[in-house]
């Protein structure tokens, strides 16, 4: 799991949609630390459509679950739960 530490919500200006990006800490992968990363990392993640509204400022600090779906080659963000 990921902990929330951050997200922000904005309207894009290529397509006029809202969308919320979301910020994770995360552990380094075995390999990002085998090549010298120390610490954690964080991630940026964009939120599916439907997914927009999911969060609150209280949600930060929490866990959270991100999943996936893959087409073709590329792994998609399907959704986000927040745990309590």
């Amino acid at each position: 799991m990921m902990k929330l530490v951050g997200f922000r919500k904005g309207v894009s200006k290529k397509t006029g949609k809202p969308y919320c990006s979301i910020n994770v800490l995360k552990e380094f992968s075995s390999q990002q630390l085998m090549n010298g990363c120390v610490g954690s990392d964080i991630e940026s993640i964009f939120l599916p459509d439907e997914q927009v509204n999911l969060l609150s400022d209280d949600d930060v600090g929490k866990e959270v679950i991100v999943e996936y779906n893959v087409f073709g080659n590329r792994a998609f963000v399907s959704g986000v739960s927040v745990v309590s």
